[in-house]
């Protein structure tokens, strides 16, 4: 330690450390390892430092300040204090800095953006896809999805057929339809069935004669997604199917209506409701429109489709009619033949002077239109006006009548009586105003169908004033699916044919599908294609489509198996069987019973002998040798129902052609001849009505004409008989071929 104090000094740079004003000069001596004894008699440089004031080292600190920056030397220190500053943001990335950088780091740059990015992307649809509710459903691949099939795919009434619901959600509530939301009764008599653990249940239902003859759609639908699984089944009977045939009536002339639609004499403010039910009393199914040819005179809704029963709601509104008597005419077209004219008559009071509020509402009929699942419609709007001297003060009550307007359906777990809404239920209007509420229709929770309800109005304090309603039908539309035509297949072949053969098939979307339809079709065997296998279908329009069988490598059996045809949101099945008989045999004349497991398994027929040749003349026949037994001359034609599947707005479908042969014991020809029945001379045609089929067979096209059909279906039955040269027939004649007709929007 030093003894004396030192000041404290201002930083000076290391290059300066040698100034001489600072420290004295060094003894002069040797240096080595001598040097340290040259200091023994000598004192220390530092005790005899010379310290500068502060004049004396001013000059010296701005000599080394000017000597620093001629050097370009920035680190220097002041002792002057930091001004605080405020807090400063990172450096900015400036395009100048970007373009600097390497291109390896522009890589990884944009690299990891891109990650980044992706991840956003993936965690959106991952949410979308878990809060939206859905099926496994993919059109590509082997899809997981629910399907609906039955066993056997061709039966008759008063027989029972086996539905087999599968790939459902586990304990899933399903509703069993046909047709137009008919209902199907099974053998727990129910038709909304909760499926078991595993989405899977067996049903047996029984074909009542009220089915009548013809295809037959099934549809299970799951009430919580909305998926639809459907399958075609083919009910034969030896009586055709009646006619469709459309009556008109009304709850005070249920047997038809006799005379005019009468709504009474009333003020003008008043509106007049009236219900007609519209009933089927023949066979199929009615497609039907209403018009109206006055504006007071409306109907809700003004058209639909139903097997039974529909009702349709019909108001006069007397509010800008003059007073007196007045007439209109409703008219209704139909498939069932000539158009029902219904007369209405409504009279007109003068108007009185008014002492107090009145009450009118606009329109008296409202109709909305949804589709099963898809968002609810668009709300529409009543105007309510007082035309009176007072305020009105008015009120509403909503009413949904159990099946108002459904079509059979029945109770199927849903709430359907909450579907009807408006935004307000009460108000006030002032004398010559007019106030605006919305009514809404909420579909999400029903099933397709028809309803109504009713929507009635009431002035507050004046008992007089007479209540106003409003009537309100809302139809659910089924989502857009894919049938085929047939809707099943039965065919019969010889084993070892090299050759593949097809069947076609005519492809269209469901009946009053609107949209266009995007389908794929995957088959179950794999001996078994479709062509085309995927595709797009417009409204209305029929594709052609066919399918492939290689029978190669197939064994003599029974095969059943299917086409699942799938959209987003529906699945149809299409069932064929497949005998296949060893080369000796004869292809039977009427289909094989049916009854066979699913899954493409073969099922082995009765073992049939090869029938042995007859010998020859010259040939000697050892004893006890029996003698071969000649097979009869049999009919066979191929297929056993056409199905035509047409449009309003298009040229008559593709012909079809039967195939006609004959096999056992038969001369080189034989004869056969062809005829419709008279119900389906109208539309029916055949090419030719005889002709002559020998070993290697005959065809006989058959065409439809749609000119003037309406919608709907129309069945037809084909002849054909067949006689060897002395005029016995063959056996299988005559043979029935059943032909139906559907004309769709």
């Amino acid at each position: 330690m030093h003894s004396k104090k030192e000041d404290t000094l201002p930083f000076v740079a290391p290059d300066f450390i040698n100034e001489s004003s600072l420290l004295p000069s060094m003894p002069p001596g040797e240096p080595g390892e001598e040097e340290h004894d040259a200091w023994d008699n000598n004192c220390d440089p530092f005790e005899q430092r010379f310290l500068p004031t502060s004049l004396e080292s001013a000059p010296i600190e701005e000599a080394d300040i000017q000597r620093a920056f001629a050097q370009a030397d920035t680190h220097i220190i002041s002792n002057a204090p930091v001004p605080p500053s405020s807090p400063t943001r990172p450096p900015r990335w400036s395009v100048s800095r970007w373009r600097a950088l390497s291109f390896r780091r522009k890589f990884f740059v944009l690299l990891a953006l891109l990650i980044v990015l992706l991840l956003m992307v993936d965690g959106t649809l991952f949410l979308l896809n878990t809060t939206r509710p859905h099926f496994s459903t993919v059109l590509s691949g082997a899809p997981t999805r629910p399907i609906l099939t039955v066993t056997p795919p061709v039966t008759r009434p008063g027989e029972t057929v086996t539905l087999h619901i599968a790939g459902f959600s586990p304990s899933a509530r399903v509703l069993l339809t046909r047709d137009m939301q008919q209902a199907v009764r099974t053998d727990g008599s129910a038709s909304l069935i909760k499926l078991g653990s595993d989405g899977h249940a067996d049903l047996h239902v029984l074909i009542e004669d009220n089915w009548g003859a013809g295809t037959h759609l099934l549809l299970a639908e799951d009430t919580h997604s909305r998926y639809i699984a459907s399958v075609s089944l083919q009910v034969m009977s030896d009586f055709p199917a009646p006619l469709p045939h459309l009556l008109a009536s009304t709850p005070d002339q249920p047997d038809g209506l006799k005379g005019p639609l009468g709504f009474g004499t009333d003020i003008p403010e008043e509106n007049t409701l009236q219900s007609l039910l519209l009933r089927n009393t023949g066979g199929s199914w009615i497609s039907w429109q209403a018009t109206s040819d006055q504006p007071w005179l409306t109907l809700s809704p003004q058209q639909g489709v139903f097997q039974e029963s529909q009702g349709v709601f019909v108001a006069a509104a007397r509010v800008r009619l003059a007073p007196g008597y007045h007439q209109g005419t409703i008219t209704i077209t139909s498939n069932a033949g000539k158009p029902i004219i219904i007369q209405a008559q409504v009279t007109v009071l003068p108007p009185q002077k008014a002492t107090s509020a009145l009450l009118v509402v606009e329109p008296p009929l409202l109709s909305f239109t949804a589709t099963d699942g898809a968002n609810s419609p668009a709300p529409q709007y009543l105007t309510i006006s007082n035309p009176g001297a007072q305020p009105l003060n008015w009120s509403l009550t909503t009413s949904v009548p159990r099946d108002a307007l459904a079509q059979n359906l029945p109770e199927n777990g849903q709430d359907t009586n909450t579907w009807l809404r408006t935004d307000t239920t009460s108000g006030s209007v002032m004398p010559g105003a007019s106030a605006r509420i919305r009514v809404m229709a909420q579909s999400q929770q029903l099933l397709p169908g028809v309803y109504g309800g009713i929507l009635l109005f009431t002035v507050n304090g004046n008992p007089l004033v007479a209540m106003q309603p409003v009537a309100v039908a809302l139809t659910v539309q089924p989502r857009c699916g894919v049938i085929a035509s047939p809707g099943s297949v039965l065919l019969a072949s010889v084993a070892g044919r090299q050759t593949p053969f097809d069947q076609p098939l005519a492809i269209s979307a469901t009946p009053g599908c609107a949209d266009v339809t995007n389908w794929q079709a995957f088959s179950q065997a794999s001996w078994l294609k479709m062509t085309p296998t995927s595709g797009q279908l417009q409204p209305g329009v029929i594709v052609k489509g066919n399918l492939l069988f290689d029978l190669s490598r197939l064994a003599p059996g029974t095969y059943t198996t299917s086409v699942d045809l799938l959209t987003e949101m529906r699945s149809q099945t299409l069932m064929l069987q497949l005998t296949v008989l060893s080369p000796s045999a004869t292809i039977p004349a009427t289909p094989p019973v049916l009854g066979t497991p699913t899954n493409s398994t073969p099922v082995p027929t009765t073992p049939v002998v090869p029938a042995t040749p007859s010998p020859a003349p010259s040939s000697t026949v050892a004893p006890g040798t029996p003698t071969p037994v000649p097979q009869p001359c049999t009919l066979q034609v191929t297929p056993t129902h056409l199905t035509f599947i047409a449009t309003l707005l298009q040229s008559n479908p593709p012909a079809q052609t039967l195939a006609l042969s004959v096999s056992g014991n038969c001369p080189q020809s034989v004869s056969w001849a062809a005829s419709s029945d008279a119900a389906s001379q109208g539309w029916l045609h055949l090419a030719v009505t005889s002709g002559v089929v020998s070993k290697s067979g005959a065809t006989l096209v058959v065409q439809v004409n749609t000119n003037g059909k309406l919608l709907g279906t129309y069945t037809g039955q084909i002849t054909l008989t067949a006689n060897d040269r002395s005029g016995v027939a063959t056996l299988g004649s005559p043979q029935a071929i059943s032909v139906t007709l559907t004309v769709v929007l």
